[in-house]
């Protein structure tokens, strides 16, 4: 499966008996009501807390002349998302040539809002720097994922309540809700329906009972941030079936996480990327990623992340092997500071 799947743009009654033992065990395990602001209380928070920042110094050192990581809009999104949560302000984040990271997310405005997963990403970014959603490079961001009082206009379909119904719709879902809930504006809602919608993309039976789909597959990418725009509603009816199919997805090897294990993609092995976006839902589904539940005999999904940051540069590798790079990198700090999205101004490792 391409890499690309990660951003969204990226087994019998024997089995059902086992995922429920496996409920039963992650809903007596204490659950973690905040983010990085618990961090303090964790044994290896400082060391996390350091990988996070040698991780955006690096982030930093690869900024490109016109402000971006990769000239992609979603890395650098997702680098000033992890900045607002080590408590830094991302309208510092400048390239030495002057550009700073949004003025190359202004100066590529059509490409940022060319769907609803980028425009809900980039609203994200956006309202975590403390700008004006409503008023970003001449555009009304979020009129462009709906209507006025959710009304058709946009990507919405106030019929469905969905903003995309294609085969990567759990992402758009995700990152349309993120988008709205963080810039809590009443005049662009998050509706009854289109929390309806992403609800009803949820694996309901087979393999990958539990999880949410990309390309027709379950995987721990996608059911992370279905996680995320769930409780970002206060909504944890899902979480459940959800965390079990997660607990699927465990690496036995490392204690990380798979994209998925499932179809022709399908691998036990561990991803940095992974690890960090699951510790992201599994926070907002007020779980401890470091808690007894999430680790088996090899660790858990922060400690085998930390196995893929270059000791050199403090940048993240995808293959043990490979040189770091921004890519895998900037899905990684958000993760190690235990901050999931929506991350906004006051969400900071301070």
């Amino acid at each position: 499966m391409s890499r690309s799947f990660l951003r969204g743009s990226v087994r019998g009654c024997l089995h059902i008996v086992l995922l429920m033992a496996i409920v039963c065990g992650v809903l007596i395990e204490p659950s973690v009501a905040s983010a990085s602001h618990d961090l303090d209380l964790d044994p290896g928070a400082h060391r996390l807390r350091i990988a996070a920042r040698r991780a955006l110094a690096y982030l930093s050192s690869q900024l490109l002349p016109d402000g971006s990581l990769d000239h992609r809009a979603s890395e650098t999104e997702d680098f000033i998302l992890a900045t607002v949560a080590a408590g830094r302000d991302p309208n510092d984040l400048v390239a030495p040539s002057g550009k700073s990271v949004f003025d190359f997310l202004a100066a590529n405005i059509a490409d940022a809002t060319s769907d609803v997963n980028r425009t809900g990403k980039l609203v994200q970014a956006v309202v975590a720097a403390g700008r004006n959603p409503r008023n970003f490079a001449g555009q009304n961001l979020l009129a462009k994922i709906e209507g006025p009082h959710a009304t058709a206009g946009g990507f919405y379909d106030p019929v469905t309540g969905a903003f995309n119904n294609g085969i990567n719709a759990t992402f758009h879902q995700s990152n349309a809700i993120l988008g709205l809930v963080a810039a809590d504006d009443d005049r662009f809602p998050v509706t009854a329906k289109a929390v309806s919608f992403l609800k009803s993309l949820q694996v309901t039976s087979g393999p990958g009972a539990g999880g949410w789909p990309a390309d027709t597959t379950a995987n721990t990418n996608s059911t992370a941030m279905a996680l995320m725009a769930l409780a970002a509603r206060r909504d944890h009816s899902a979480d459940p079936a959800a965390l079990a199919f997660l607990h699927t997805q465990q690496d036995p090897a490392t204690g990380g996480f798979a994209f998925t294990t499932l179809g022709p993609w399908g691998s036990t092995d561990s991803d940095p990327d992974s690890d960090a976006l699951v510790v992201q839902g599994l926070v907002a589904a007020r779980q401890n990623p470091r808690g007894r539940v999430w680790t088996n005999a090899h660790g858990n999904a922060l400690t085998d992340v930390l196995r893929f940051q270059d000791p050199a540069t403090g940048g993240f590798f995808f293959l043990p092997g490979s040189p770091p790079d921004a890519f895998t990198t900037s899905f990684i700090p958000a993760g190690l500071l235990r901050s999931p999205f929506p991350i906004l101004p006051d969400d900071r490792d301070d």
